[in-house]
């Protein structure tokens, strides 16, 4: 990616990060525990939807590659 466009997204990116954290940190100051246990619970939940995906991926991987899952018996 040629430079003046990484740094324009780049830049962009950081703009939009510190204003949406800023808000929320205005926003939710008084908050915090709350702002905390949502932050806790949709790290959690990417996470998990994180392994699902990479584990879909690997089943549709080996369906795709003809090797038999560990449950499946060979005919």
């Amino acid at each position: 990616m040629p430079w003046p466009r990484f740094l324009l997204y780049n830049a962009a990116g950081a703009i939009v990060w510190a204003t949406c954290f800023g808000f929320l940190g205005y926003v939710l100051g008084d908050n915090l525990p709350v702002l905390y246990r949502v932050l806790r619970i949709l790290g959690i939940g990417g996470i998990v939807g994180a392994l699902l995906l990479i584990t879909l991926g690997f089943v549709i991987w080996r369906k795709r590659a003809g090797t038999p899952s560990p449950g499946e018996q060979e005919r």
